[in-house]
């Protein structure tokens, strides 16, 4: 199970966010995941599914306190803001997770929605160059230009940046 939990932390603390030093703390939450789930369910549980279920919960849950915890440790302990919150995430994360994200596409280009799209469901499997070659040709006859990984990232950067303005500007 852990090797579906491990990219599912993944997207939540770094798709959006820009979040890249998290290795460390997807175990964190990972290990925490497991803690809550023998704690609270390990009697109760009765099959594999609802094991399974629980743990994508608890999990999304922990990922979510950490996140949280750590852009408060951020903001009163750091001299760079680089990391610091511009937005109150309780109200926006559940949209970055189910059918709403379309809410947020649909206010960024086509190309930023497509390259979005890609890191989504691509990033937490495949390193970057990986994700271009996949979605190269589909982009081409799309938007009549070539990617590479640099245009890819670029384009990426940009969205990240448009929707943290989005949800800081409360326009969802």
């Amino acid at each position: 199970m852990n090797k579906e939990l491990y990219p599912f932390i993944k997207k939540i603390l770094g798709t959006f966010w820009g979040y890249t030093d998290i290795n460390k703390d997807i175990e964190d939450v990972l290990q925490n995941s497991w803690e809550s789930f023998f704690v609270k369910y390990n009697e109760k549980v009765t099959s594999e599914d609802e094991a399974r279920a629980l743990m994508f919960t608890i999990a999304k849950n922990m990922a979510f306190y950490h996140y949280r915890h750590q852009n408060r440790m951020m903001v009163n302990h750091s001299v760079s803001h680089e990391y610091a919150p511009t937005i109150h995430p309780d109200e926006t994360y559940e949209l970055f997770l189910g059918k709403d994200i379309n809410i947020i596409l649909a206010y960024l280009n086509d190309q930023q929605a497509f390259i979005m799209r890609a890191a989504m469901q691509h990033e937490d499997v495949h390193k970057q160059d990986k994700i271009v070659d996949m979605i190269a040709g589909d982009y081409k006859k799309k938007f009549g230009k070539k990617l590479n990984v640099a245009s890819y990232r670029k384009i990426k950067e940009r969205a990240q940046k448009k929707i943290k303005m989005i949800v800081r500007d409360g326009d969802v």
